[in-house]
């Protein structure tokens, strides 16, 4: 099966094409992706000439910032 074409925009109005490979799928919602160093997410995907795959930002936080979940 040949790949599919895809456009991906970021919040700031800049877009990338990408291409899935054979035996990779699209990316679906709440899937998250590497670009430039940046994880992004994957929020809505909307279907025009090609499918365009909305992205926002992933914030990550330094380790000693992420809560810490206590048992008991």
């Amino acid at each position: 099966m040949p790949g599919k074409a895809f456009v991906i925009r970021f919040p700031s109005g800049d877009f990338e094409y990408d291409l899935t490979v054979t035996g990779r799928n699209l990316p679906v919602v709440g899937d998250t992706m590497r670009r430039k160093g940046v994880l992004w997410l994957v929020t809505r995907i909307t279907q025009e000439l090609v499918d365009v795959v909305h992205v926002e930002r992933v914030e990550t936080r330094k380790p000693e910032e992420q809560i810490t979940r206590r048992s008991g």
